[in-house]
């Protein structure tokens, strides 16, 4: 007798959860995208996002980020076991590389407004 009080709670636990599951409704979401790729809930953010945007990921800046010759790669200088002295570093080895302004003073290895720039 003390066994089936367990089992029948648990019977009971699962038609419960079946009943929500049948019960559950779909709702439409909209969301707003700007050019870089960025999503938002309200569209008067989204055209806010692109009249003021400085994303380097976004096309019509033609930046390293969003072009198909992209090849940044991340290097160090070798001193994984020793955390203390580890250095790491990305670098850009596109060809096109030396083409275009940096992007930010701490981000020279990602240009933008290269000459040579081909949307992904």
């Amino acid at each position: 007798m003390a066994r089936n009080p367990p089992f029948f709670i648990h019977a009971v636990i699962c038609c419960f959860s079946f009943a929500i599951l049948n019960k559950m409704i779909a709702k439409k979401v909209i969301r707003y995208y700007s050019e870089c790729g960025r999503g938002f809930w309200k569209k008067q953010q989204a055209i806010s996002h692109d009249e003021n945007c400085k994303c380097w990921k976004n096309p019509k800046f033609k930046s390293c980020l969003s072009c198909k010759h992209k090849c940044i790669i991340k290097d160090s200088n070798g001193m994984e076991n020793e955390p203390q002295f580890l250095q790491t570093w990305d670098m850009n080895n596109c060809k096109h590389s030396e083409s275009g302004v940096p992007v930010h003073k701490d981000f020279e290895h990602i240009r933008k407004y290269c000459q040579f720039h081909e949307a992904r």
